[in-house]
């Protein structure tokens, strides 16, 4: 008698996963790349209030919309002019892109402040189905200084990313873009702090500050039957590649940690697919009935 082994239900279902999710790598170049700080808010004793686009605003207010044009604002006049908030994204390329804020709180001391440096102009990236990729995108500082509680604070800002050149395994897909927004939560020193004990570890000097980045515009597109989309996130710890939203800073100290970005792709069935996907498990459904009357 001749005897047909049978595969189990488990590896037939990984078999026909497979088939479904199979793809190959692609290859992303991006070239022209650069970034920017975009509508930065500030507030002033807990009061939103907007840059104005270019120079030294005259007023701002809350009815103001702000760009992406350099600018410094100060208050007071002739010798006593102070500066409370400013923007310097620098020229483009790989040099660093700041913002500043904050009357220092003690004399001789500096404002606190953010700076990003991309980290090149080029990249290619091999991405494959099934595996998170990530690539740095550039170091991000923060200058978190004391300042004085009544001066102005950052709240958040935007940040744009674009490629003038961008291409997926040779084929020209025109130009990219993208945009992540920072939420940055200015901390009281004193009192009890939100993420640990005060005067200890990462608040060692007073409670740290929380900054917190988010994919405003996500890059997310389809190419050769598989959806692309990308995230970005912090590595405090700096070549571990293991990103997070979220970035507590130590008071009175220089915090700076590396920025990447991961793509993600997977892979879009075909309707042929679908179908023998839907067969197969029909296949598998009739072998465990029939395995459940014998």
């Amino acid at each position: 008698m001749l005897f047909i082994s049978k595969p189990p239900l488990n590896a037939l279902l990984a078999s026909l996963l497979l088939t479904v999710g199979t793809a190959h790598a692609a290859t992303f170049s991006f070239s022209g790349m650069n970034g920017e700080w975009v509508t930065p808010s500030f507030e002033n004793g807990g009061a939103p209030v907007y840059s104005q686009s270019a120079g030294s605003p005259s007023s701002i207010g809350t009815g103001i919309s702000p760009t992406n044009a350099d600018f410094t604002y100060k208050t007071g006049s002739g010798f006593f002019k102070t500066t409370q908030f400013a923007m310097d994204n620098g020229t483009p390329g790989t040099a660093a892109d700041t913002l500043t804020w904050g009357v220092p709180a003690s004399f001789g001391g500096t404002a606190s402040g953010y700076s990003f440096v991309l980290s090149n102009t080029a990249e290619n990236i091999s991405v494959t189905p099934g595996a998170p990729v990530s690539f740095l995108l550039g170091t991000f500082t923060h200058y978190n200084n004391p300042i004085e509680s009544s001066s102005y604070s950052l709240v958040q800002t935007g940040f744009s990313m674009t490629a003038s050149g961008f291409s997926i395994d040779g084929n020209s897909m025109g130009g990219a873009a993208y945009a992540f927004g920072v939420t940055h939560t200015e901390t009281p020193n004193s009192g009890t702090c939100a993420n640990g004990a005060n005067g200890s570890g990462i608040n060692l000097n007073g409670c740290a500050d929380k900054v917190h980045v988010d994919v405003l515009a996500p890059m997310a597109f389809t190419f050769g039957g598989v959806d692309y989309t990308m995230s970005v996130g912090f590595d405090p710890l700096g070549g571990s590649g293991v990103s997070a939203a979220d970035y507590w800073t130590k008071e009175n100290a220089t915090n700076t940690a590396n920025l990447y970005a991961v793509f993600t792709a997977t892979p879009v069935p075909e309707p042929e697919t679908y179908a023998m996907l839907l067969a197969g498990l029909g296949l598998l459904g009739f072998r465990a009935r029939a395995k459940w009357l014998k």
